[in-house]
Parts: structure tokens; sequence; C-alpha cells
């Protein structure tokens, strides 16, 4: 595997931050579409991220194999531009995934720049894998005559129907937020873990990122049904108290941050529980206050809570998302 120098390396950092936004805001509109029954919308949508979160992983895989950090360094500055930006309409999702792909081409091209001609085949064809599907997808999304570009950070949020009071909207949106942070740190946990050869815990990394996902399904359909996308964006912007991705490259550095995640996680939970109450979000979010409870007491050799999550098996993961794409070791 041939290393990125450092420019290249910030470029496909940059790159990889924008994928790992496209592929929460594209499971966020896939369910927001699905609720409201718009089927080949979601697998359109579908189709485009199979290839971002391939490609995502395995630039993660890649750059964690060189003991370098897959995040940028300064993500608490932009933590906000980091988080995804959902609609709710048919144009509303249509804006929010023009503005997205618009910030991918942007980072796309600048590490195609910087790759082409400097690093080996493994790095050019992970490019050119996400390169390869966005000009049909961009014509797609703007296949309606009135559809237009939209510029960078002003995509519009739809009135909401039935709309929530404030102080619960908006304890719904950290906690959402916050469990995008999990979905993000597990997953790049996971794979230092699997570095480190420690397959339980990889596992273990995976299956708490699942299940924050599960609970971020669960808090999205809820608010379809009041006409509101979840808004993480808009939490951090109201300074609710979202934390940042803080990725370890050792398995026990990593295990630790992820227990101060989860504990802050569960935390927010009790908060958002009580503003909630006597709602139909209250199960739901006592249930991830349960949940993260048991993920910070988490430790080798015992299992975590038996909740509905597809995400148990990373290795099993590794060889949908992963190996059949490419041989990393090889590039």
């Amino acid at each position: 595997m041939q290393t990125l120098d450092s420019e290249t390396t910030e470029a496909v950092r940059a790159l990889l931050g924008v994928q790992l936004k496209a592929v929460q805001q594209h499971f966020i509109h896939v369910l927001i579409l699905q609720a409201r029954g718009n089927r080949a919308f979601a697998e359109r949508i579908t189709a485009i991220d199979n290839t971002d979160l391939s490609v995502a992983m395995q630039w993660v895989e890649r750059l964690v194999a060189q003991d370098l950090n897959p995040l940028n360094g300064n993500i608490d500055a932009g933590l906000g531009v980091a988080m995804p930006d959902p609609g709710f309409s048919d144009d509303g999702i249509r804006r929010s995934e023009i503005a997205l792909e618009n910030d991918l081409a942007d980072a796309l091209k600048k590490a195609l720049d910087l790759v082409c001609g400097k690093t080996g085949e493994g790095a050019r064809d992970l490019l050119a894998r996400t390169l390869r599907p966005r000009a049909d997808y961009a014509a797609w999304l703007r296949r309606k005559p009135e559809m237009q570009a939209t510029p960078h950070g002003s995509v519009s949020k739809p009135t909401p129907v039935g709309a929530l009071s404030d102080d619960v909207g908006l304890s719904l949106h950290g906690l959402f937020a916050n469990l995008m942070t999990v979905i993000t740190q597990e997953l790049v946990h996971a794979f230092v873990h699997r570095q480190s050869g420690n397959r339980a815990r990889a596992d273990a990394a995976w299956e708490i990122g699942g299940a924050a996902m599960m609970q971020a399904t669960k808090i999205t359909r809820l608010l379809a049904g009041h006409r509101i996308a979840p808004a993480p964006q808009l939490a951090v912007a109201a300074a609710c108290p979202v934390r940042a991705p803080r990725i370890e490259l050792t398995s026990d550095g990593a295990l630790h941050m992820d227990r101060i995640l989860a504990r802050h996680c569960a935390g927010e939970a009790e908060i958002c529980a009580e503003r909630v109450r006597g709602t139909e979000f209250e199960p739901v979010v006592r249930g991830c206050r349960d949940y993260f409870l048991s993920a910070a007491a988490w430790r080798d050799g015992i299992s975590l809570p038996d909740i509905p999550n597809p995400c148990r098996d990373f290795d099993r993961t590794l060889e949908l998302y992963v190996r059949p794409a490419a041989d990393l070791n090889s590039a």
C-alpha cells in the first residue's frame, strides 16, 4: 500500500468528510421518502449511497492502516458543516442533495488534482469510483425544469406541519446529532480495533454504531409524522451539547473515547426524555439512554443489549462493502 503524502492526505480527509456526511444524509432521506411512500426516489438515493459507503469505508481502512486519523483535526470548528443537512419535501430533499453534490464535487476535484500522477492505482481507483456515478445522479436531481443548483449552505427548510415545541424539537435534534457522531466515531474505531487484531472490539464498535443508527431511524420516522426532518446542523448552530468525533488510533484509546461518548449520549438522552415526556418520542429516547448506559459500561467478554440491529459482524461488513470492491493491501 503506497503511503499518501501530507498534502494528498488532507485532500482525502476533506473528501472523506463529505462522503461520511453524504452516507448519513442519504440514510435520513431514504427513511423520509419511504415514510412518504416515494420508493422510486428512495431507491435512486440508495444506489448512489452504495458507492459512497463502500468508498468511504475503504478510505478509512487505508488511512487507519497508515496510522493516520481519517478525520480532519479541526472537526470541532467545522462540526456543523460535517453534520447532514436533510430536507423533507421532495424539492427540499433534491435541494439538499444538490448542495451535497456541489460540496462533494469540489472536494473530489481537489483530491483528483493531487492524486493524479502521485500515488498508486488504489487511490486513483477510489476517486474514480466516487466520480463515476456523479454526473448521472446530479443530472437526475436537476431534471425538473424549475430545479436549479442551490448555493452552498443555503438549503431551505420546509415549514413543519404539526410542529413540536421549540425545546422538544431542539432537544431531539441535539440527540440526533450526537447519534451521528456515534456512527462516525464507531465506524472509524471498528477499523482501529480490526487493525490492532482485536476482532471482538471491532464487532462491539460496529454494533454500537449500528444501534445508534437504529435509534436515529426511529427518531427520523417519528419526526416524519410531524413533517419534520432531523436537523443536526441546527442543533450545533444552537449550541446544543453535541460532541465531535474523537479518534484514537490504539485499541485501548479508542475504547476509552467510545465510553466517554456513550456516557455523554446517555446523559443527553436523559435530558431529552424529560422534555419529550408523554409524547411518542419518550420510549425511544429512554431506550436510547438505557442502551448507552450499557455501552459506557461495556468491557471485553460481555454482551451489549440485544436490540434489533443488523450491524453485528464487522468482518461480514468488510466482505460486503470493502473486500469485493478492491484489495487495498496491494494498492
